[in-house]
């Protein structure tokens, strides 16, 4: 969890970086507070903004047509390649 929320933060402090132009962005939720007391809920645990989207829990996605699909996948291949 700690792991996460770091990584999500630093990558939120380079897109706002003013040198960091738009195609370098990462799209990724805002963490605003982690929290590493376990006696709050019992495990550690960070706020973060809430985002509009889907989750997909079928990676075969089922439910999207094959056009959207394609193009999803496609999205997936560029986000592996901009974290490499």
């Amino acid at each position: 969890m700690e792991r996460e929320y770091r990584v999500l933060h630093a990558i939120h402090k380079h897109n706002i970086l003013p040198s960091t132009t738009p195609e370098y962005r990462i799209p990724v939720p805002e963490v605003y507070a982690l929290c590493e007391d376990v006696n709050v809920i019992g495990t550690p645990f960070y706020v973060m903004e809430f985002l509009e989207g889907r989750i997909f829990a079928d990676g075969s996605m089922p439910e999207v047509g094959p056009a959207e699909r394609k193009q999803l996948y496609v999205s997936q291949g560029r986000l592996v390649e901009t974290l490499c």
